[in-house]
């Protein structure tokens, strides 16, 4: 897999190759979080694309003939409880609208749809309000609102969706501020190629998108479970945190037989893991989240654990309820914050277990000399070391610049050293 950026964020140019294990080494400021915010943008708008296009004219139709019920019913002033409505034959006809769009099977459905609501209203002993000629205003309406809906093309739509994914993630500043033009992600997945382009931040074309079914994990904040967001509000937004959030609330997804070869990989890590975190996460459904230590009754809310151990915490959540699975994508943004060196040390040997025992592709980034040496070492221990590219990341010029040094790691060394020379020079002054 490869990623090429043009214009995105403060990066005017960057090629990077996301084979096996990516680490980008740099100081602050040098472009490496903006990497990973638009790996995970663009991967994630391909996942199941299809199936969140289908959804979001699902949504506009419903929402159509919401706004009919209540108007022609007068269902705000009544409070009657909506939702009852919809009931599983609505649903189906909804369904058949969607993916019969042609005119003659279109008249046919929408007719169905209607009387359905009639016989439904009739049922609750609901009349219509408005005179006639209104009525007729309004039935015209709904059919004209969910024809307008289906004429949307369905690239139209991704482009939408994209967009939203882009700016919730760069809050709004997808485009390079220093450059005029046009912004370019090319995301390259085996032999396929798909381009974004984007102007003004909004995603104005995606060429050849290839539908993805594993998503990209985003993990950059172990306080992401201290957030007591609405879950509601969480899951409607788009950007990695509450995606991440998400993922860590959900039940497990892997079948029994799924579960067992899981597991059996995972032996390995869960014994190193199991030396720091032996608990397990504990949700009470809405948004209370909690950690509760092995052969402990009481458990302790995730405000009041030490943000060192959040990480291990996550890390076990994902693997245990399939949210890290086989060729899926990890992008772990300078993961050793908060952890004194020992912990570095098994963090660094946990996230090269979790490559080789699920072939992911995972994207790096530190600041730290301390963890690029122990992923180094790890990734030579367990044979890795041919599947591990290192790039540093630079100012120079006023421009960001991402160097392959995969064949001289020692320019990283002593670029991440430099300040602890001068401090050393300093003290001999």
């Amino acid at each position: 897999m490869y990623l090429k950026l043009r214009n995105i964020g403060k990066i005017t140019e960057a090629d990077i190759e996301l084979t096996g294990m990516t680490v980008i080494a740099g100081e602050n400021n040098t472009g490496k979080s903006t990497v990973s915010k638009a790996l995970f943008s663009a991967f994630n708008s391909l996942y199941k694309y299809e199936d969140e296009i289908y959804k979001a004219r699902y949504q506009t139709v419903s929402r159509a003939i919401s706004r009919y019920i209540s108007s022609r019913y007068n269902l705000i002033e009544q409070n009657f409880q909506f939702n009852d409505l919809f009931n599983e034959n609505l649903n189906e006809h909804i369904n058949l609208i969607i993916l019969n769009p042609k005119e003659e099977d279109f008249d046919k459905h929408f007719q169905n749809i209607h009387e359905l609501i009639i016989s439904v209203m009739t049922e609750f002993g609901l009349s219509e309000t408005g005179e006639s000629d209104e009525n007729s205003d309004n039935v015209n309406e709904l059919k004209l609102s969910i024809t307008d809906a289906l004429k949307i093309s369905n690239q139209d739509i991704h482009n939408r969706l994209t967009t939203n994914i882009f700016r919730g993630e760069f809050d709004d500043q997808v485009n390079n501020l220093y450059i005029d033009g046009e912004a370019s992600i090319e995301l390259i997945i085996k032999n396929g190629t798909t381009i974004f382009n984007i102007e003004k931040n909004t995603v104005k074309y995606i060429g050849n998108p290839k539908m993805l079914k594993t998503q990209a994990v985003y993990l950059d904040d172990p306080f992401v479970l201290d957030d007591k967001t609405n879950f509601w509000i969480m899951s409607r937004r788009n950007d990695h945190r509450s995606m991440l959030k998400r993922r860590l609330l959900e039940e497990s997804k892997s079948d029994t037989i799924e579960q067992i070869v899981v597991d059996k990989k995972i032996d390995k890590i869960f014994e190193k893991l199991n030396s720091v975190v032996s608990g397990d996460l504990i949700s009470d459904g809405r948004r209370n989240v909690s950690y509760r230590p092995k052969e402990r009754e009481e458990s302790i809310r995730m405000s009041n654990i030490s943000s060192g151990l959040k990480t291990f915490i996550i890390i076990k959540e994902l693997l245990q309820n399939g949210t890290l699975e086989k060729n899926g994508t990890l992008i772990l943004d300078e993961p050793e914050i908060h952890l004194h060196p020992e912990w570095q040390i098994l963090l660094a040997e946990l996230i090269v277990l979790i490559q080789k025992e699920f072939g992911m592709h995972i994207l790096l980034t530190t600041h730290s000399p301390y963890f690029l040496y122990a992923v180094e070492v790890f990734t030579a221990r367990y044979d890795l070391k041919e599947q591990c590219n290192y790039y540093i990341a630079e100012n120079i010029m006023n421009d960001v610049v991402f160097r392959n040094v995969s064949e001289s790691i020692d320019e990283i060394y002593k670029k991440l050293s430099d300040p602890f020379q001068k401090l050393e020079n300093l003290s001999y002054e």
